[in-house]
Formats: structure tokens, C-alpha cells, sequence
């Protein structure tokens, strides 16, 4: 199997060897100039070509108030502009710089025409081979099955933070879709790899190895075949006190789980990528992955926002304001 050990990086390249300047829109900034490290040590360096992550939000709007959330202002109705969003992908297009396109809030379901029009934009600008992931908590997830394109998607991310709906509609702090709504929901879609669940690992919730499997044979008994474990930003008090490592709840010595593939990317996240085995000898895949600063020197991906305004991340500088 291949050594996916981490290993402290002795000399840490200066921030200026780590990027280099683009342009977009008319805007110089810098962007990573380095691809994630298998070994913690080596950094291949970025093909010529810089390529980068999109995240489009639908909207600032989400009704849950998650403590570790760090959209910001989750209670504004505010929606994007697929007319000023054209614009923005046009270019991006044309420059060749869009790897993959993952959609987020704000909650994403709280308006499907909208998602549906920016889902049907995103593959008619950008082609139907762009990688495109949903990330939505749930609350209107019987929605999917009206959703156009569906096929298309790569993946579903699904916000489920414990293996109890009481527990977890207790995080979110509002109604989300349930175990039997969800099984209802995967069962009626011919494609199940579509889904994904991810679980932020707190103190009080999903906290121990036991709690991790208990979890994944809950998810194969909803049809889902793959979860990740998402360690809190520390960006607030509640994460700061309540965040756990993937690692710490996930060891690498549990013959239950099969370590594969990890990256690191400096002192910003890591992640770890593994399969897992039930007692009844189920499978399923499952992710680690943890982000240790959300402070960066420059752009590790774009963010179009739902007031309309392209950044060099969720807090970036604004490049552009169609």
C-alpha cells in the first residue's frame, strides 16, 4: 500500500516561491503556484496553465443556525444573478481556468429554478465534462428529484452531522430531511454514487471510532456510498472548543479502514482519502479533511458571490463586479 504518512516540512519554501501572478478581468493577484504534497515534503509545481476550484453561491440565505458555520450573514435573502453569473463563467471559459465548479450558500435548495437555471448555465458555458458538486443541508431534499441534469453531477454533498435525526436536526437547529426521507429520496435515483455525506466532526456528536462506524453503516443503510469527516475551521469560540481531528477518530490502525491516498497543502488543510468495511462486510468509501487557517496569501481558489462580485476567496479581494 502506498506510505500516505505525513511528514513536517524541514524548509518551508517563502510565501513568494508558493505563488505566482495571473490576471483576470484586468486584475493582477496571486494565485498557488504548487500542487498538494503526498508526502508532506514535496511540492510538484503547478502546470503553466493555472487551474482553480469555483465556488458559486446561490444565495447568503440558509433558515439553520450551524455554530461552527462560517458563511456570515446566513439570515439575509439574498440571491445571485444568473445574467451577471454568465458574464463571470464567459470569461472564465475563455481563459481556460475552471477546473471544477462546486455550488454552496447560504443553502442552494432554498431556490431550484435558480439552481436548476445556474446547474443547466455552468455545463452549456463550461461543457458537460466539468466536475460540478450540490452541497445542501437537506431541508428541501426531496426537490432532487425535479432537478434537471442530475446525471451530470459528480456529487451530492449532503450536511448530516450525527446518525440520529434528533441530534442532528439539534446542530442545525431547524427541520432537515430525516433517515427514511433520505433513503426514500436515493432509493427513487438510478445513479446513489451521486451522494455524499458529510459529517462535521464536534465534540458531544460524532467524537470517537465507534461513532464514525456507527455512522458509515448508517449511511450504507441509506444507499449512500461514500462520507466525509470535515474537521471545524477555527473560526469562532464554539469550533475553537468543539473540533476534533479526523485523524484522532479515524486511526490508521483500526483494521476496519483502509488508508489510501493524502495530500497536505502546507499549514492551510490536509486531507486523507480511505475505504471502510462493515462487520456484515459492506463497504463504503470515506474522506478526512481538515482546513488549519483560512487565512492565505493567495488564492487557492474563486468564489463568485451571491451579491455578484468574483473574489480571491469567501474573505478575498474582489476582482470583479459585473
Amino acid at each position: 500500500m502506498q506510505n500516505t504518512d505525513y511528514h513536517p516540512c524541514s524548509e518551508k519554501p517563502e510565501q513568494e516561491s508558493r505563488s505566482r501572478t495571473v490576471s483576470l478581468f484586468g486584475t493582477e493577484f496571486s494565485v498557488r503556484n504548487y500542487i498538494c504534497s503526498q508526502d508532506g515534503i514535496h511540492y510538484p509545481p503547478m502546470p503553466e496553465k493555472w487551474k482553480v476550484e469555483l465556488s458559486v453561491c446561490i444565495t447568503s440565505w440558509c433558515p439553520a443556525a450551524c455554530p461552527f458555520c462560517v458563511a456570515g450573514n446566513t439570515a439575509q435573502k439574498q440571491f445571485l444573478n444568473p445574467e451577471k453569473l454568465r458574464i463571470v463563467l464567459e470569461e472564465l471559459a475563455k481563459e481556460g481556468m475552471v477546473r471544477g465548479v462546486s455550488i454552496t450558500g447560504g443553502e442552494p435548495f432554498a431556490d431550484t429554478v435558480l439552481l436548476n437555471e445556474v446547474i443547466s448555465m455552468i455545463f452549456e458555458i463550461l461543457g458537460e465534462h466539468t466536475e460540478l458538486s450540490v452541497t445542501t443541508n437537506g431541508m428541501a431534499i426531496e426537490d432532487l428529484l425535479r432537478m434537471q441534469k442530475l446525471s451530470y453531477l459528480d456529487a451530492l454533498h449532503i450536511s448530516r452531522h450525527h446518525f440520529l435525526d434528533e441530534k442532528n436536526e439539534e446542530i442545525f437547529g431547524i427541520p432537515v430531511a430525516g433517515r427514511e426521507q433520505l433513503k426514500e429520496v436515493v432509493s427513487a435515483l438510478p445513479y446513489p454514487d451521486l451522494f455524499v455525506l458529510n459529517c462535521m466532526l464536534l465534540k458531544g456528536y460524532i467524537e470517537n471510532t465507534e461513532d464514525v462506524c456507527r455512522y458509515l453503516d448508517h449511511a450504507l443503510d441509506i444507499g449512500i456510498p461514500k462520507s466525509s469527516f470535515i474537521t471545524a475551521i477555527p473560526s469562532n469560540d464554539y469550533t475553537r472548543r468543539s473540533r476534533l481531528a479526523y485523524e484522532a477518530v479515524i486511526p490508521r490502525e483500526d483494521p476496519r479502514f483502509l488508508f489510501t491516498r493524502g495530500y497536505r497543502d502546507y499549514e492551510y488543510c490536509r486531507c486523507q482519502d480511505a475505504c471502510y468495511v462493515s462487520k456484515d462486510g459492506r463497504w463504503m468509501h470515506l474522506y478526512g479533511r481538515a482546513t488549519d487557517s483560512g487565512s492565505c496569501p493567495y488564492a487557492r481558489g474563486l468564489v463568485y458571490t451571491a451579491d455578484n462580485c468574483l473574489k480571491t476567496g469567501y474573505a478575498g479581494a474582489i476582482l470583479f463586479q459585473p
